[in-house]
């Protein structure tokens, strides 16, 4: 015996039995521990319930259980494989989850703070400059040279061209709604014009029009009154973003960033 714990070979496979010994049951500890402890399962129980309108059976609360544990080991091993990293939608998904659960709920906001957020945040509450036009309208550029004069001359100029869907006259359109629709070309072109006079043709992405603008409605600052509802909810939205923002600062402080 004493030979045998001499001989240098078994020592070199005691080592080694060792190694491996202490090494898996390293490993056995560092496994990733699903737990599923009495509240867990009594709200996984109750929503499920609440869903089917009546109380589980064993065998159905057993059935749920182990379809929680089953997703759950998914999403660790999805986890594993960085899928989050790799799917935008889960991404996008999950920062929205991490954005609300890091932020904080705002008090309720003094009126004097809601006056000084309208003061110091103007631009919110600017209205976008309107118009209203009327128009007469051909899909294919009309092979007429005259039509400017011929409308002009017209009382009702709406017998001309073609059928627009949303009519001969547009009233209070904006911008962004109107670039959408015809293209931000022809919206430059068309907010350049004066009130009262036809010219064209002018070209959209819908096709040629004849346009006449009938008003111009500047944007305006809205008063406090008419936007308090909108000012309570904006103050609380910065309140949360700012709160967000100091959170993942301190997060930040956990990393190693290397930009290349």
């Amino acid at each position: 015996m004493s030979k045998i714990l001499r001989d240098p070979f078994f020592i070199f496979i005691l080592a080694g039995g060792l190694t491996f010994a202490l090494y898996a049951a390293v490993t056995e500890s560092e496994k990733p521990i699903i737990q599923m402890d009495a509240e867990l399962e009594s709200r996984i129980v109750a929503n499920q319930e609440a869903l089917r309108g009546r109380a589980l059976d064993e065998a159905e609360k057993k059935a749920l259980i182990e379809a929680y544990i089953r997703d759950e080991i998914l999403i660790q091993e999805a986890a594993k494989r960085n899928l989050h990293a790799l799917d935008a939608v889960a991404r996008t998904q999950l920062v929205e989850k991490m954005r609300f659960f890091l932020s904080e709920e705002p008090g309720e906001p003094a009126e004097e703070l809601l006056k000084q957020f309208y003061q110091t945040h103007t631009d919110l509450y600017v209205t976008d400059p309107k118009i209203s036009f009327d128009h007469v309208f051909f899909a294919e550029p009309p092979d007429d040279d005259n039509l400017l004069e011929k409308i002009l001359e017209m009382e009702d100029f709406s017998t001309l061209g073609e059928r627009f869907w949303l009519g001969p006259q547009l009233k209070l359109y904006d911008r962004e709604v109107l670039a959408g629709m015809l293209g931000a070309d022809f919206v430059e072109t068309l907010f350049a014009l004066p009130e009262g006079e036809w010219s064209g043709p002018h070209l959209s992405k819908r096709g040629t029009h004849y346009v006449r603008v009938t008003r111009h409605l500047p944007s305006r600052l809205m008063t406090y009154a008419e936007v308090s509802h909108l000012i309570k909810q904006d103050w609380e939205a910065a309140r949360r973003e700012e709160s967000l923002n100091a959170r993942i600062e301190e997060l930040k402080q956990g990393y190693e960033i290397v930009v290349e």
